[in-house]
């Protein structure tokens, strides 16, 4: 699939993340990097595909794309074509109903992914205009790239906007939540397992 191999290749060459982000993140940037060169490898999944519960905030973000940074247009093109082969799926947060009905996240490298992966997790977040993604938290560090406007907290701390093309760290089970506002949030998340 040339759309899935172009992804990979783009997100290769964008996660140099920024040296202010810290030496953990910029080394686990690069375990990132050295486990997307060996995924033209991994076995192919033959998961059902699930369409996304949000299409008309994918649909928003595809009529964007040429609106965004250059570096961004082909990553970006790549997802939307990667769309209809994804499983999509909404994380259960029963104490948070209107969140379960206004996000989608898929896997495109992992357990659940497109490729099968036990060792690299690779998705996509999305979020519907003025939804906040809840406080959650997970044993793997975490690297955003991020798509479009939206902010992102970690611990008690204040909200900040990392802005399109920026990243955001997240240490290892660090508390964090994400949300949108005017328009919706979408990012990808990577995860050395």
């Amino acid at each position: 699939m040339i759309a899935l191999n172009n992804f990979i290749e783009e997100l290769q060459a964008l996660l140099q993340v920024p040296a202010e982000l810290g030496a953990e993140a910029l080394d686990v940037a690069q375990v990132l990097r050295q486990r997307l060169a060996a995924s033209h490898s991994l076995p192919k999944n033959t998961h059902a595909v699930e369409p996304c519960p949000i299409p008309k905030a994918l649909d928003l973000f595809a009529s964007g794309i040429e609106d965004m940074p250059n570096n961004l247009r082909a990553i970006s093109r790549n997802l939307v074509a990667l769309r209809e082969h994804l499983s999509w799926y909404q994380r259960q947060e029963p104490d948070h109903p209107a969140f379960m009905q206004a996000h989608a996240n898929a896997q495109i490298i992992g357990p659940q992914g497109l490729l099968l992966s036990d060792d690299l997790m690779v998705g996509v977040s999305l979020l519907n205009a003025d939804t906040i993604y809840p406080d959650h938290q997970h044993p793997p560090a975490e690297i955003y790239l991020v798509l479009s406007q939206g902010q992102w907290r970690q611990k008690a701390n204040n909200w900040h906007e990392p802005g399109v093309g920026g990243y955001v760290y997240n240490t290892p089970n660090v508390v964090h939540a994400m949300q949108s506002h005017e328009q919706p949030l979408f990012a990808i998340w990577c995860l050395p397992l």
